[in-house]
């Protein structure tokens, strides 16, 4: 179940707007990328934590971001199979990998144009 776009539980304002959807999930949970693609951005960011970042194939202008994983299996520039594990879900408030997290959770992305802040980001469960 996912929470809506734009909803942010952590902002009690409607002003603030969450860019993402996020799908509540126990942690170690198994992320699988939903189609294929080659891994742009893999580490830490801080706020969103451990961040994988996926250019689409087919699309060159459409990328996912999973964020607040517990762990990341892929590296930079691997291409990955639609299914294929890419991590496991995290958000645990104060471990790593969490960033700025209040439970356990996965968070997705999904941006068309370019990646932070440079592109449009898209309601993922609509695509």
């Amino acid at each position: 179940m996912g929470l809506p776009f734009g909803y942010d539980p952590t902002y009690p304002t409607p002003d603030h707007r969450h860019k993402g959807t996020d799908w509540l999930t126990p942690k170690g949970t198994e992320v699988w990328f939903r189609e294929s693609g080659t891994v742009v951005w893999c580490q830490d960011t801080g706020q969103l934590g451990n961040y994988v970042a996926i250019r689409c194939d087919g699309n060159w202008g459409m990328f996912r971001g999973l964020a607040h994983l517990s762990e990341i299996r892929v590296a930079m520039d691997q291409h990955v199979e639609a299914g294929e594990v890419i991590g496991l879900s995290g958000g645990v408030p104060g471990e790593p990998g969490a960033g700025l997290t209040t439970g356990e959770h996965l968070h997705e992305e999904l941006w068309s144009g370019a990646l932070f802040g440079f592109g449009v980001r898209l309601d993922p469960r609509g695509s």
